[in-house]
């Protein structure tokens, strides 16, 4: 298998017509037209073969019957956001489905789907857009979020506690883990002064050393 092949840049153009029927939201008339468009580039989910960039072309439609001027929005492409919403979605399921720091959320997004995403921002999508995302996934009655707990995520020598924080990082000058009776591992790590703790389940515990 040829692994060294680079990845095959994607432009998927997407057409007004895909996404609204231009119908008036004043009036209900479809007497309308499009009066001016501007084409948006944003960054969506590809693959490790694709690398995947919408062209989404956003009319500004005008009313014949009542003079109304409006901008349909496309769903899976929010306007004030430069990613997809599939992008955003996948940070947010990995953080909170999976424990994944937003280190390694955007790692992953570079590396398995070919977008690139600033950790910062990563950072302000799980502080800005959690709660929102949180409930829509009660609503909808999909897959249970795992109860919230105080954890440790570690990247390289700093650590993100708690889902509070996200984003604040400082820096680990040790850390010391420890298995106890019940499979789970302790960490303990200085704080500000103080130690902290943090338990990890046996299924997000790291794995032990071969020998």
């Amino acid at each position: 298998m040829d692994f060294s092949r680079p990845r095959k840049m994607v432009r998927k153009a997407i057409e007004p017509g895909e996404y609204c029927d231009g119908t008036c939201p004043k009036c209900g008339s479809t007497d309308t037209y499009i009066r001016t468009s501007h084409v948006r580039e944003i960054p969506d989910m590809g693959s490790t073969r694709e690398q995947v960039t919408a062209a989404l072309r956003v009319p500004t439609y005008s009313c014949h019957t009542c003079g109304e001027v409006f901008t349909p929005e496309h769903p899976l492409y929010p306007p004030k956001f430069e990613y997809s919403l599939a992008v955003v979605e996948h940070a947010l399921t990995r953080f909170h489905y999976h424990n994944s720091s937003s280190f390694e959320i955007a790692r992953d997004l570079d590396v398995l789907h070919g977008v690139k995403v600033p950790e910062a921002t990563v950072d302000s999508w799980l502080k800005f857009h959690s709660a929102e995302f949180l409930k829509a996934k009660i609503d909808t009655g999909q897959a249970p979020i795992p109860p919230n707990v105080e954890y440790a995520t570690i990247d390289g020598t700093f650590v993100t506690t708690g889902p509070d924080v996200v984003g604040k990082k400082r820096p680990v000058d040790w850390l010391s883990v420890t298995q106890l009776a019940s499979g789970a591992f302790l960490l303990t790590w200085p704080e500000a002064g103080r130690p902290r703790k943090a338990r990890l389940p046996p299924s997000r515990a790291p794995r032990k050393p071969s020998a």
